[in-house]
């Protein structure tokens, strides 16, 4: 069949991270995991740990104008689970494919003012940004924009009109 006319009884795949497990299962050789089971689990861990604390805080921020702190205090935790130095779980793996993007954007929106922000909110989240207190984040991230798949999906010199 055609890719865009599907089979009815075909199965529709929604929502980034499924997707993503469905590629880790479909296509083991991509190595989007390690072998080794508790890296495994930590990289899993990892994505946990930014859809429960961080996703929905963003949005809430980013949309809805509530207060950062639970923003910030999602971002810590999810700073505390990186090693000091590197990826996730140390090599690149789903944990930076189900996570970074994601991040990336959000510096991205504050860097250009794109958003609902309360005016203190916006400030404090700038001031949390460039501060030594997200300075292992910042990195990852910055780390994880210099590989080659991810210059090719990201579009960092977008023109944005008001």
């Amino acid at each position: 069949m055609p890719p865009d006319q599907p089979s009815a009884e075909s199965v529709k795949l929604f929502e980034s991270l499924p997707l993503l497990e469905f590629c880790v299962d479909v296509f083991p050789e991509a190595k989007f995991l390690p072998a080794d089971p508790v890296l495994r689990a930590k990289a899993r861990a990892f994505i946990a740990i930014y859809e429960n604390y961080v996703n929905n805080p963003f949005i809430d921020v980013l949309l809805y104008r509530k207060p950062v702190d639970s923003l910030l205090q999602g971002l810590e935790r999810l700073q505390a689970a990186l090693p000091p130095t590197g990826f996730a779980i140390g090599e690149w793996s789903m944990a930076e494919i189900g996570v970074v993007p994601f991040l990336a954007r959000m510096f991205f929106y504050l860097e250009h003012d794109i958003g609902n922000y309360d005016e203190e909110g916006e400030k404090k989240m700038r001031d949390a940004f460039a501060s030594t207190r997200f300075a292992r984040l910042r990195k990852y991230v910055q780390e994880a924009s210099e590989r080659p798949s991810f210059k090719t999906s990201w579009i960092s010199d977008v023109s944005i009109h008001a």
